[in-house]
This record gives C-alpha cells, sequence and structure tokens, in this order.
C-alpha cells in the first residue's frame, strides 16, 4: 500500500525567534516528529509516529465528499473523534464538535491566544517558558499577563486590554497618541 513518511519540524514561533539571540531554538527545529499517510477511503494522517497501526498517537481522517471535504478529529489514537471539519468547494467551511464519546472530550472553541498558549506550553513554568514578574518573557503593559504573540498585540497589550483601551479612547474621542494616559488611567483603577 502507497504510503508516505515524512518528519515535521517543531515549531517555535515568535517565540524563538524574539529569544534567538539567548540561545532560544529557532522558529522551527528540533525535534523533528514523524508523520505517516497513507489511502483509508481517503486519507488517514497519523501524527507523531511511522506505525500506522499506533493506537497512541492521533490521527486526521480526511474524505472528499460530493460538495467539499470532511476531516475527522482523533486526539487520542484509536478512540472516537472529538468533531469534524468540513471544507466547502464554495469556500465556506464548519466546525462541529462531537458529543462526549468514550474517552475523546468533544471540541472545544477557544481564542487563538488561548488554543496557542496550551499547544506552545505557554501555559507551564519550564526552563525558559515561566511567565512570572522576573520572566524575560513580555506582559501585558494593563494586566500584566504573558504577551500572545498573534500580529494583533497592540504596543505591548493583550487583545484584551487593547480592545479595553481602543474602546475608551473611541467613546472619548481621544486618539491614539492618549494610549498611554488611558491606560494609567486603568492602572490608577484598578489600585
Amino acid at each position: 500500500m502507497p504510503e508516505l513518511k515524512i518528519h515535521v519540524p517543531t515549531y517555535y514561533g515568535s517565540v524563538g525567534v524574539r529569544n534567538a539571540d539567548a540561545g532560544a531554538k529557532p522558529e522551527f527545529g528540533d525535534p523533528y516528529v514523524p508523520i505517516i499517510a497513507r489511502p483509508a477511503e481517503g486519507m488517514r494522517l497519523v501524527l507523531g509516529s511511522h506505525d500506522y497501526f499506533d493506537k497512541n498517537a492521533p490521527d486526521i481522517q480526511i474524505e472528499r465528499r460530493p460538495n467539499g471535504w470532511a476531516i475527522f478529529l482523533h486526539p487520542i489514537g484509536g478512540s472516537d473523534p472529538c468533531g469534524y471539519v468540513f471544507f466547502v468547494d464554495d469556500g465556506r467551511s464548519f466546525v462541529v464538535p462531537e458529543g462526549e464519546l468514550g474517552a475523546t472530550p468533544s471540541i472545544k472553541v477557544v481564542s487563538w491566544e488561548e488554543a496557542g498558549k496550551e499547544v506552545d506550553g505557554l501555559n507551564s513554568i519550564e526552563e525558559g517558558n515561566s511567565h512570572g514578574p522576573d520572566s524575560d518573557e513580555d506582559a501585558c503593559e494593563l494586566c500584566d499577563n504573558p504577551l500572545a504573540y498573534s500580529g494583533d498585540n497592540w504596543d505591548g497589550l493583550c487583545a484584551e486590554c487593547a480592545d479595553k483601551v481602543s474602546e475608551y479612547l473611541d467613546a472619548n474621542g481621544l486618539g491614539d497618541e492618549d494610549r498611554d494616559d488611558v491606560i494609567k488611567i486603568f492602572k490608577q483603577e484598578r489600585s
């Protein structure tokens, strides 16, 4: 049976790039993790193993349908799907959670920042990954939470605080040049 075996580098994103001078990992690098793809009434991708029958590895089943694609998400190897992603040929897409089935919890819809923190390990305190007050990681100027670098940060503010400051500026007819003064106001209110 035809199959494709590859090794995928781990993505360290802007965390690695920002700290490259300090000896941090590059944007992409070790470990290189195995993936195997094989036909299976569509295609099945086994993530983290070159053993197609590895029941401990998560997998993704992709099927072609008359008007698009159905993607079955199996985060627990050998178990039920947590949900499905559908791509319609006209460009629309859908995420459909599966009910709690056995050992597999249903897929959850969260923000990019929240998911990124989990999958990038930013919620855990590890070597080079601490987010305490003495951390090298950047924190939001207003709430002191670690910044998730998604490209949506506004000069040192997390997305939630940036929205709050922006709304205050708009509501009071202020411009971006008043941003720092508004942050001081919010910080004083917190104290």
